[in-house]
């Protein structure tokens, strides 16, 4: 729904689907009444907020030798920080993880919420890890055999709530390629 200029989403199931039959139906209208079941209370923003994770950090920058006048720094556009989350709205919000192999033994903390892996992912293989109420999902693709969730990983706790965070994935790649996703949508108590 869209008020105030602000466009927000309820997820939830439709219920108790109703129509009544009569001759318009004849002409292609059909009046449908049903109710809408929310999965939780809180309202979300519709677009989704992103942040890429990586095993090895960043190249740092620096200056050639020798220097010519004046000097003058590119700075990187997007995320000035690694990992840096800014979670907003005035509610709780539950953060989806994808792992992206190769790797071993990954995980990504986001303040005391964690969750991990135990097992190696293949290359390109990825291990998606969707907490929220109306889906509570592990979707796995590529080589995933013999990869489980680690029992420091609490599906109950997978909230976070509005502040600042550093997100941190830890692991082992010999290839530097190992990354993670985190997926959030910020979320509100009311319109």
């Amino acid at each position: 729904y869209n008020v105030g200029g602000r466009t927000r989403r309820i997820y939830g199931r439709p219920r108790k689907f109703s129509s009544e039959l009569d001759n318009r139906i004849m002409q292609g209208y059909l009046p449908p009444l049903a109710t809408f079941d929310p999965a939780d209370d809180k309202h979300y923003d519709d677009e989704e907020q992103y942040l890429e994770l990586r095993l090895v950090p960043p190249t740092p920058g620096g200056f050639e030798v020798p220097f010519t006048a004046p000097l003058s720094i590119d700075v990187p556009e997007g995320n000035p920080i690694p990992g840096a989350m800014l979670v907003e709205g005035d509610a709780m919000t539950y953060p989806t993880v994808t792992f992206i192999g190769p790797g071993t033994d990954m995980s990504v903390t986001i303040g005391s919420f964690e969750v991990g892996l135990e097992g190696t992912l293949g290359v390109g293989a990825t291990i998606t890890v969707d907490p929220r109420p109306w889906n509570q999902t592990i979707k796995r693709t590529g080589n995933t055999t013999g990869v489980s969730l680690s029992r420091k990983t609490r599906l109950a706790r997978a909230l976070v709530g509005p502040g600042a965070y550093q997100a941190v994935l830890r692991g082992v790649d010999y290839t530097g390629t190992a990354r993670a996703t985190v997926r959030w949508r910020h979320a509100f108590l009311t319109l």
